[in-house]
């Protein structure tokens, strides 16, 4: 259909017009929908925080499963050895208890990996090797297998190739 000159300029400004209104439905369209996202979400989340609840550690625990191995590691002064200042060895208790839980983990893993669970209380050499090479502490070398081991027997009490 034709459209006068002097109507043109009204047809174009109602356009525009209709274009932004359908702009802004869409827009809130997908403010209400990512709010619902959202809400679904957080009830997920809560549903799931309720059914691992049993799961997740108890911090009274922790601190107390931290303190035993503590007491242990520094059965024979390991821990005076390697961090001789009670401040900075405080410190190193903090790091530890912030992430005790993974460590702990990670320690069971490489621990039962050479021996039965039964046994998973202590890292044998080979275990302590395997945890080096997959976490990149030690680099290749002619000397790399000697350092693992003196960090191994030192960690274990025993300084004697110092």
């Amino acid at each position: 259909f034709a459209v006068s000159p002097s109507s043109s300029a009204k047809r174009d400004a109602a356009i525009a017009e209709e274009y932004d209104a359908q702009n802004a439905k869409k827009v809130a369209a997908k403010a209400i929908e990512d709010e619902a996202d959202r809400l679904e979400n957080m009830r997920k989340a809560d549903h799931v925080r309720e059914i691992i609840k049993d799961q997740l550690p108890d911090q009274d625990a922790v601190e107390e499963a931290l303190s035993e191995d503590w007491f242990s590691m520094n059965k024979k002064r390991v821990l005076d050895a390697l961090v001789e200042d009670p401040e900075e060895q405080g410190r190193v208790k903090d790091v530890l208890k912030q992430h005790y839980v993974q460590l702990d983990e990670l320690f069971k893993t490489f621990a039962a990996s050479g021996s039965s669970i039964a046994d998973a209380q202590d890292l044998e050499l080979s275990e302590f090797e395997d945890f080096c090479h997959q976490a990149s502490l030690v680099a290749t070398g002619p000397h790399a297998t000697s350092v693992m081991v003196s960090c191994f027997q030192e960690c274990n009490g025993d300084f004697s190739h110092s």
